[in-house]
């Protein structure tokens, strides 16, 4: 396996490191909110800061998801056409499951039911968050285990030591890419960092007055922003093919700070890729 990892990287592996922009949660007093689908609608102070993100392909037979909090493997996937949204909801799901299923030997794998794409041409597609963030917490994993009727403090679910999430990320057009996905090495992130956020419905929840929610509203979708620190340690894999699968821990529940920051970038060397 590791051969196979390091014959995979050749050609990437020796592709320098880019200086780029990722933007951090700036100083502020109240608690940060962004709109879940109008991102403008908000009230997060942003601090760019320019940081070296480095190259890791040739450290690809090394990586680990409890270690570093992320890795890339082959994966060719049986789905035909990423715009069919029959094969994304019933296709691309199941595979995930086997994926996070073979890398991590879970016992029980749930996905979610609809991948997020970003597809030319589509004016609905969602952009990737150029954010330092990570997506859930465990509140927001209970609720969206409430779509497939799972409720985590059932008794059934008392036989099992670990609650994680993994998060997975395909290049559908190929090398190179204008805007790939930066994480940081989890070792390099400190709980201190990271400030709790909420993801809101603008238009339901808050306007126009600012936010009014008790603290222990479960239906609001939280996730995390995080503060500026040197000690970061950013990480991509430059010029990702379709047959490969970037897959990192988005969340482990009882463990503070082991999951894997991440935000998309604007790649400075491939201002014109797809």
């Amino acid at each position: 396996m590791k051969s196979e990892m390091i014959t995979m990287a050749q050609g990437r592996d020796t592709l320098q490191n880019v200086s780029a922009t990722i933007n951090y949660l700036g100083a502020m007093d109240e608690r940060p909110w962004s709109d879940v689908i109008d991102r403008t609608k908000t009230n997060i102070v942003i601090e760019p800061r320019q940081v070296e993100i480095e190259n890791v392909w040739d450290r690809i037979g090394e990586l680990s998801l409890d270690r570093e909090g992320f890795t890339v493997i082959k994966h060719n996937s049986a789905v035909t056409n990423f715009r069919d949204s029959e094969q994304t909801r019933s296709v691309y799901p199941r595979e995930m499951e086997q994926v996070v299923q073979r890398l991590t030997g879970a016992r029980r794998v749930i996905a979610k039911q609809t991948p997020v794409m970003r597809l030319q041409g589509d004016p609905k597609a969602l952009m990737p968050a150029q954010l330092a963030h990570s997506d859930f917490t465990l509140n927001t994993l209970k609720i969206q285990l409430k779509e497939h009727d799972i409720d985590l403090s059932a008794p059934e679910f008392a036989q099992y030591s670990r609650f994680c999430v993994y998060q997975t990320w395909r290049a559908l057009s190929g090398p190179g890419q204008d805007m790939p996905l930066a994480l940081a090495d989890l070792r390099s992130v400190s709980a201190e960092d990271k400030v709790d956020a909420l993801y809101v419905e603008y238009q339901t929840k808050i306007a126009p007055d600012a936010i009014k929610r008790d603290a222990g509203d479960d239906e609001m979708l939280e996730f995390c922003l995080y503060r500026p620190n040197d000690k970061h340690r950013w990480c991509y894999f430059p010029r990702l093919r379709s047959d490969e699968l970037l897959v990192w821990k988005g969340f482990e529940a009882d463990n503070n700070q082991s999951w894997a920051m991440h935000s998309a970038f604007v790649d400075p060397t491939e201002a014109d890729a797809p």
